[in-house]
């Protein structure tokens, strides 16, 4: 069973982090730049979200190798 679930938060983590740098390149973008203030806010605190879930992620996988070492 530990091995399903960190196989599944490998990927998770795998496909925030692509989305967080997409997002991390767009927030540089014209197109950005374009947007109203409003949305410039969000996207920062989309921004800021995803690191911290990603943070999350690393760290339950980090528990989870080190439960199955013990």
């Amino acid at each position: 069973m530990t091995d399903i679930i960190k196989d599944r938060l490998i990927r998770e983590e795998i496909d925030l982090n692509q989305k967080r740098q997409a997002l991390s390149e767009f927030l540089k973008s014209q197109e950005f730049t374009n947007l109203s203030p409003k949305q410039h806010d969000l996207l920062r605190k989309q921004e800021a979200a995803m690191s911290v879930y990603s943070d999350i992620i690393r760290r339950r996988l980090e528990d989870l190798r080190l439960n199955i070492n013990n």
